[in-house]
């Protein structure tokens, strides 16, 4: 895949938003900026280019993989992906509503 015109080394165009910012989430799902830093979004251009995408956390949102990250550092993945199955059951699986309860 092609970089940006201006600069090889980034990520290709399909990993940025309108503005240009690099961006993170699931094939077809929800799509966020993550990073604005020049040198961040070199090592992250360089990173793809080199190796692809890597789909090696199985979430479906950026917001699943936080609740991922923080579920795995105390427990077993498959714990921490019941967890992650019984949010999604209970639709609870978004900041506002695992804040409400």
């Amino acid at each position: 895949m092609r970089g940006r015109e201006d600069d090889p080394g980034l990520a290709p165009t399909g990993l940025r938003g309108a503005d240009g910012a690099p961006r993170v989430g699931a094939p077809g799902g929800t799509v966020e900026c993550f990073s604005t830093d020049p040198a961040l979004e070199r090592v992250l251009g360089e990173l793809y280019a080199g190796f692809g995408p890597q789909n090696w956390w199985p979430a479906e949102t950026p917001f699943e993989v936080v609740v991922g990250a923080v579920l795995v550092q105390n427990t077993a993945w498959r714990n921490a992906q019941l967890a992650i199955e019984a949010l999604r059951a209970a639709d609870l699986l978004a900041p506002l509503s695992l804040l409400r309860v």
